[in-house]
């Protein structure tokens, strides 16, 4: 037996004592060597291991709305000739005249990428191309003028956006050689537009006036 096991017996010897009261037995314990020898209750630890933790749900958030201000673009639609709905070649009534044909003109210096004229001579000759405006547009963009296929020409013609069922004049400009006109024409509300030119004025022989009337690049714009 070793010193330790003597020292506990002998604790419990002193720490009990029988009393017989009336021949019944009573056992008395030392409260203190009970508090002293029972076993510490396991506690809650000071701290929780963090790998045991739950882990906290992301709060939620409302996903972000894109800005209209900063996502609404205006959205262009150009138009070449092969989408006009309707055209007159650039004559003199009665006379045949000369067609609309595709070309990238040069105006006044500035070269547009698309574009279409047509030679203009013989007074008072006048043509026209039509176009369907698209749904929601409100501006029609366009330069217009001589193209320099014609040089050293004297004409003088006028450019016009027309609204092609009322027939109102929506803008006008006179242009001589060397000149640029640059539309931006309001069309809201209008089905179709078309763009006339008018042969109004020369100042030598016309029949060495040829000039070359040039539309460009068409471009419809929803703003």
């Amino acid at each position: 037996m070793t010193e330790e096991s003597r020292k506990a017996r002998a604790a419990i010897a002193t720490a009990i004592a029988v009393t017989f009261i009336g021949g019944v037995g009573v056992l008395v314990v030392d409260r203190a060597w009970t508090e002293r020898t029972e076993p510490p209750t396991a506690g809650p630890t000071s701290s929780a291991s963090t790998s045991d933790a739950a882990p906290t749900p992301p709060t939620p958030t409302e996903a972000a709305q894109p800005d209209p201000a900063v996502t609404a673009q205006p959205v262009s639609t150009p138009v070449e000739l092969a989408d006009s709905v309707g055209q007159q070649w650039c004559l003199k009534p009665g006379n045949t005249g000369f067609s609309w044909r595709s070309t990238s003109p040069n105006i006044a210096g500035k070269t547009y990428g698309t574009g279409f004229s047509c030679t203009i001579a013989m007074d008072p000759a006048q043509g026209w191309v039509t176009f369907t405006v698209p749904e929601g547009a409100t501006v029609l963009e366009v330069g217009a003028g001589q193209s320099i296929e014609a040089p050293n020409t004297t004409l003088l013609v006028r450019f016009e956006v027309v609204d092609d069922v009322s027939g109102a004049v929506l803008e006008s400009h006179d242009v001589a050689f060397g000149q640029l006109a640059s539309f931006r024409t309001p069309v809201s509300g209008v089905l179709r537009v078309s763009l006339r030119v008018t042969l109004l004025d020369y100042q030598g022989e016309l029949r060495h006036e040829n000039g070359n009337a040039s539309w460009g690049s068409p471009t419809f714009s929803h703003a």
